[in-house]
């Protein structure tokens, strides 16, 4: 096996230094590795080019160089090394092939490397799939994390590679931790080298979000299926946005109707939440937050609620501990059922908080619960500190225990709430630590107001403090 050079490393000590050479029209007509062949069988063996030149090489798999990290190892490509014309004839990885074991530490990074029309060609008679990454074909078994930062490829410069029969015209990537490696720093940074989300072909840099081992199972078309633009995993929205999430949605994928994702941490949920578009998160059935959402945009609403053909439909959103939205610009939940997590009494923490009078928050047919009976909620629905306008309309609250107010206001700047046509039953709050009941209102300032309207409480109580169902301070 293997062309030109071939190294098998097997000791910690091994190490193989490439500097300064030249590989043209080197091949291996009937194995894989054209200029370069490496084995690398110990975690501390490594593999060093600089200044290398791999022009017109090719074999049936890495036509420039083929790698295998058996057991973890090294390799660094720097200083302008450059792979230009070379071609993977039958298998994969015009330019480069790695390998990847991930259950040892595997390091390869591109530090400064051009990748210029490498070619892998398909071969419809093989029994594994052929033709990916006309300039690099990187596989893995086992789970990759993205924090030891050991796969980079941000000094590589990419230009005209081709693999017209397949996929990843410069770039094929087939491993179980995709979407974390494209996600991991600043919009693909360690993924995407010279490639620009502005103008670059999207099909240059594709992957599939499967191992090794289940890549080779899959026919074409299993693969084309699945495979995925990689700049679409960290792509921000620069147009009106919808997402969609969904119970047995994957938060790795792109929250489309199509491929929703699960709850509302999904990247592209939670990355895109301040764009200047109008935004909406449709839930298909149920979801849950389990991160503080941050709302800051003013331009217009972000908006969170059940498909347009089923507005009526009540959907759940589990507040889990951590869960909560921050709200400094505008937010519209409209037929949610908030079931709330057990959860200690902390200070700013919230389901929905309003931070400044910049603040809009709107409730309409909304629900409030707990996820069990057997617990007590630390925190308040709706909390508003400083002022803006919040508006909480047809909102039923049953069967709460809680040691914070359901519907708080402490206002200090200019605000206004109002809640109408609400209904609030058997709401117990008991603890002494916070005053008042299930509505709190405190204002400060001489623009406040409080407006409640059409609404009921019934069986309120809070049992070591006043107000069971509202307590008013007026200091204006």
């Amino acid at each position: 096996i293997g062309g030109t050079t071939k190294a098998i490393l097997n000791n910690e000590s091994n190490s193989v230094s490439i500097q300064n050479c030249k590989y043209t029209l080197c091949k291996a007509l009937y194995t894989s590795g054209g200029a370069i062949f490496v084995e690398l069988k110990n975690p501390s063996a490594q593999i060093t080019l600089t200044q290398t030149i791999i022009d017109q090489c090719e074999s049936q798999s890495g036509g420039g160089i083929y790698s295998i990290f058996s057991t973890g190892g090294q390799i660094q490509i720097n200083d302008l090394c450059k792979f230009s014309q070379c071609k993977a004839t039958s298998g994969n990885g015009g330019g480069i092939y790695a390998q990847f074991n991930f259950a040892s530490a595997c390091i390869f990074k591109i530090n400064s490397g051009t990748i210029s029309e490498c070619d892998a060609i398909a071969n419809s008679s093989m029994n594994s799939p052929t033709g990916y990454g006309g300039g690099i074909m990187l596989v893995g078994t086992g789970d990759y994390i993205s924090s030891s930062l050991n796969l980079s490829l941000k000094g590589m410069n990419i230009s005209q590679n081709t693999a017209a029969q397949s996929g990843g015209k410069s770039l094929y990537v087939a491993m179980t931790k995709l979407a974390g490696w494209c996600r991991y720093g600043q919009l693909g940074e360690f993924v995407k080298g010279n490639y620009s989300d502005a103008d670059s072909d999207e099909a240059d840099l594709q992957g599939i979000p499967v191992d090794y081992q289940t890549f080779i199972s899959y026919n074409s078309n299993q693969i084309q299926n699945e495979t995925n633009n990689l700049e679409d995993y960290w792509k921000v929205r620069t147009e009106k946005t919808d997402l969609y999430v969904k119970s047995d949605g994957n938060d790795d994928l792109f929250c489309t109707s199509t491929i929703p994702c699960k709850t509302l941490d999904a990247y592209h949920i939670s990355n895109n939440i301040n764009i200047p578009y109008i935004y909406q998160v449709y839930i298909i059935d149920s979801s849950s937050i389990d991160y503080k959402a941050e709302i800051t945009q003013t331009s217009s609403e972000r908006i969170y609620g059940p498909l347009a053909n089923e507005s009526t439909t009540v959907r759940n959103l589990l507040i889990e501990p951590a869960g909560q939205f921050d709200v400094k610009g505008k937010i519209l939940f409209n037929y949610i059922n908030f079931v709330v997590q057990a959860t200690q009494l902390t200070a700013g923490q919230h389901t929905i908080q309003g931070l400044l009078s910049t603040s809009q928050i709107s409730l309409q047919n909304c629900q409030y619960h707990m996820a069990s009976s057997e617990i007590s909620i630390g925190k308040s629905l709706v909390c508003m500190l400083k002022g803006g306008t919040q508006t909480i309309t047809n909102l039923i609250v049953s069967d709460i225990t809680s040691v914070e107010n359901i519907i708080k206001a402490e206002f200090d700047e200019s605000g206004t709430l109002a809640i109408n046509n609400c209904q609030f039953e058997r709401v117990t709050k008991d603890s002494s630590t916070v005053i008042g009941g299930t509505t709190k209102a405190i204002l400060n300032n001489e623009s406040n107001s409080v407006s409640i309207q059409n609404c009921k409480y019934t069986l309120c109580k809070a049992l070591y403090t006043s107000g069971g169902a509202i307590f008013v301070e007026l200091k204006n």
